[in-house]
């Protein structure tokens, strides 16, 4: 293997060894012609001198580069061509310069050691395939959000690895198939700004993305867009939307789907989306559309929820209550309440939950939609930054606020350190972890229950005893006190469950 000294690429390209272990790049070359190192399998290191006047890097010029582990473009560079750096799978960090423009097709794809990239404020297109297959890649960070103006189809698809996506504002669609297969992609932003359209298969395939605001800007979305987001239990729409077009089974195999809302269409959408079949199990495609367009007609204060949720003002919330007395604690055609709808919420603020519960039951928090799930069931898994706080709301409006009135001191202990060493339970685990704590003080609750119905029987019979005492003699076998064991054993006992 050698070491090669680079003084201008492009005359004598084919004199470049292929066993080229590093390169230096001299102060006066200007560009790496296309193709001049490909399949340098063996070459580790890139070295520009400190004033590098490089400004393009051409196509393929490093394609295949397989031992490469790093490389800091120079400022000057404002042109990297179509693949320069694809199948470099042992890169794991590049800083981007900040006059580039375009990341173009391909640019880095199947990089699969790639951890991280920040894209400079520069760059208004990032092309097709630019990062497909960067298994690897955790962190997409864009320097601005006011630049860029397109992703490419595949952009991103394979990124098993990346968990969060903020969309810049600025970004007119997400073309076709943008990210498919990202597998690991939780949160997902879309903002408010120059979004129109999200194209076919956009997020076909991302199984661990839970909820979804769809923003007011969109007009369009696309057939299939959101398939087999196996795990995605809510998708948000804005009450007076731009959206006009709906294609063909935007949500199919959305297994886990409960909580949507539709603008009319004749569009069906729903093909094995098991969740949301089960619930409205007596309709057909068509009939499920029109039960959801017009799920909220008649429970004003969960549209709010639903449409507006913590964008609302707390006084907005109060005028919807107001109008809304006799719906405000009922169950809409998915059987969810108003805490239910704002667990599933993209944002969460504590506050409108702290609000909300001074107008409305807090019994509300305890019960189940048709799903069998709780409000606290669904903030569990909810990825938004705030909702830790809520879930300590709830867990002090459900549970800790009930564990004074425990009669024996060693079990208020018990379930104060429960309570407390639930704050350090990760996020993966909450879920399990509250119903464990909530299946705790169940069966302490009923045990209390049960031995204060125990005494009372005790007592009733006592007194019936002296009373049959008082009023002639009886039988020997009649004057015994029967605990009350028969009663309990019957009528009780049956009621009380194991501690899970």
């Amino acid at each position: 293997m050698s070491s090669f000294e680079l003084d201008y690429i492009g005359q004598n390209v084919s004199e470049v060894s292929k066993n080229v272990v590093e390169i230096k790049v001299d102060s006066d070359t200007e560009d790496i012609r296309e193709r001049a190192f490909e399949e340098c399998r063996h070459l580790r290191s890139i070295v520009f001198s400190a004033d590098s006047c490089v400004e393009a890097i051409g196509f393929h010029a490093f394609f295949g580069c397989e031992s490469l582990r790093g490389i800091n473009i120079p400022c000057s560079v404002n042109f990297i061509g179509h693949g320069a750096f694809g199948d470099c799978r042992s890169l794991v960090a590049v800083d981007l310069p900040g006059g580039l423009q375009d990341i173009m097709k391909e640019t880095f794809y199947f990089c699969e050691s790639l951890e991280t990239i920040k894209i400079p404020s520069s760059v208004v297109r990032i092309g097709q395939q630019a990062f497909e297959g960067c298994i690897s890649l955790e962190s997409v960070k864009f320097l601005s959000t006011m630049g860029l103006c397109k992703i490419g189809s595949w952009a991103f698809s394979d990124c098993s690895s990346l968990r969060r996506f903020d969309m810049p504002s600025t970004v007119r669609m997400i073309e076709n198939e943008t990210f498919r297969r990202c597998t690991g992609l939780e949160v997902l932003n879309l903002p408010e700004g120059a979004l129109r359209e999200i194209h076919s298969l956009a997020f076909w395939r991302c199984e661990s993305l839970t909820c979804v605001k769809i923003p007011s800007c969109v007009e369009t979305i696309g057939l299939l867009a959101f398939m087999n987001c196996t795990s995605l239990l809510s998708v948000e729409m804005a009450r007076k939307g731009q959206l006009a077009v709906v294609e063909d089974r935007v949500f199919e195999g959305c297994t886990s789907l409960l909580n949507l809302w539709l603008p009319k269409t004749e569009v069906q959408s729903f093909s094995h989306c098991t969740a949301l079949q089960s619930l409205l199990s007596d309709q057909n495609g068509m009939q499920m559309t029109n039960t959801l367009a017009s799920r909220f007609d008649s429970f004003p204060i969960h549209g709010a929820a639903y449409f507006d949720g913590f964008e609302f003002g707390l006084k907005d919330f109060l005028l919807v209550l107001d109008e809304s007395d006799s719906t405000a604690d009922a169950a809409d055609c998915l059987g969810m309440n108003v805490f239910h709808i704002l667990a599933l919420a993209t944002k969460q603020d504590v506050v409108v939950f702290e609000f909300l519960s001074q107008k409305i039951p807090t019994e509300l928090l305890n019960e189940c939609d048709k799903n069998g799930c709780t409000p606290m069931d669904y903030l569990c898994t909810n990825l938004s930054a705030d909702t830790a706080a809520v879930i300590e709301f709830v867990i002090r409006s459900t549970i800790s606020g009930n564990i004074p009135y425990l009669g024996l001191s060693p079990w208020r202990e018990v379930m104060e350190r429960h309570v407390r060493s639930f704050r350090n339970v990760g996020r993966r685990e909450k879920h399990s972890a509250f119903r464990r704590l909530r299946s705790k003080y169940d069966w302490y609750a009923r045990k209390e229950a049960l031995s204060l119905l125990e005494l009372a029987v005790w007592k009733a019979r006592i007194i019936q005893v002296e009373t049959d005492y008082v009023d002639g003699p009886i039988r020997r076998d009649e004057r015994r006190i029967n605990c009350g064991a028969d009663i309990v054993i019957l009528q009780v006992i049956s009621y009380l469950q194991p501690i899970e």
